[in-house]
């Protein structure tokens, strides 16, 4: 019985943060509050794929994150992006689980992303949604979903982005209400200086209200990232920040659920070649 009751209270706790398998929620973009649609970057790029397209370095990342430190709401995932030389566009490849062995959602991505005209990028992922568990009603099941996004530079220092995840509305099992979310989302990033931003998103879920998204990302010497944040539906803030050692990238983050309480998440990138990132991406 207690075994039926820990599953039941998996489930429903996991459907109602499955929209993090959309909205994404990585170390480096939860410390600004994910507000993440135009921000152009490694792990912003997996919220919105048009952001990997201003990618100039090849890039793998590990990331891991908690939510309201509850072992069954771990998500574990692992990204790599492949940038083409000349101007042929960037490809990506992302595995995540979310969830114990109780009861998993396992994503497995491809992507490919790509700059026009120097002020206009594109990307389109496919996704392929695998859910497994102990319990043999719940295995097996798996379905595919389509993300595509667009960011555009209107000036030097100002960016616009959105995104559709799931835009085919996939169903992951049998009946209607199975049916993954559509999600939407639209926002702008004002960079103040060199590796300093403030970003505004509106996020919005096919059975949820809309959400206010406002993050800060301020960088100190190009190697130290101190970033903040604040979202509603559910209202929860966010901090992190950030360290660069030459090619290599660590991030650590929370949220805070006034409710809930905390939710922390790290990650660690290593970008393979020696130049720097433009000035626009964040790491």
């Amino acid at each position: 019985m207690r075994k039926i009751l820990l599953f039941s209270l998996v489930l429903i706790l996991s459907i109602n943060t499955l929209s993090g398998q959309f909205s994404y929620e990585s170390a480096s973009t939860l410390g600004y509050g994910n507000s993440a649609s135009a921000v152009p970057g490694f792990w912003s790029g997996l919220m919105n794929p048009a952001g990997l397209g201003w990618l100039n370095n090849h890039q793998l990342g590990i990331n891991y994150y908690n939510k309201y430190l509850l072992k069954e709401l771990g998500y574990r995932d692992i990204a790599y992006a492949h940038v083409f030389n000349g101007d042929a566009g960037v490809i990506s490849a992302h595995i995540s689980q979310f969830g114990a062995s109780s009861l998993l959602y396992n994503t497995f991505s491809l992507g490919y992303s790509r700059v026009f005209a120097d002020r206009v990028s594109a990307g389109l992922t496919i996704k392929y949604f695998l859910l497994t568990s102990n319990q043999p009603e719940y295995s097996g099941i798996g379905t595919i979903g389509f993300d595509a996004g667009l960011q555009v530079k209107i000036i030097d220092n100002l960016y616009f982005g959105t995104m559709i995840a799931n835009l085919n509305h996939s169903k992951l099992g049998t009946y209607e209400y199975d049916r993954l979310p559509i999600v939407g989302s639209l926002g702008f990033m004002y960079q103040i200086a060199k590796q300093s931003s403030l970003m505004l998103d509106i996020l919005k879920e096919s059975n949820n209200n809309p959400s206010l998204r406002f993050g800060t990302n301020f960088s100190f010497n190009d190697r130290l990232y101190v970033r903040g944040g604040f979202q509603t539906t559910p209202a929860r803030v966010s901090f992190g920040i950030g360290y660069r050692i030459q090619n290599f990238i660590v991030d650590i983050s929370s949220s805070w659920h006034q409710t809930l309480g905390f939710s922390p998440s790290i990650s660690m990138s290593y970008a393979f070649k020696k130049e720097h990132q433009k000035p626009n991406i964040i790491y």
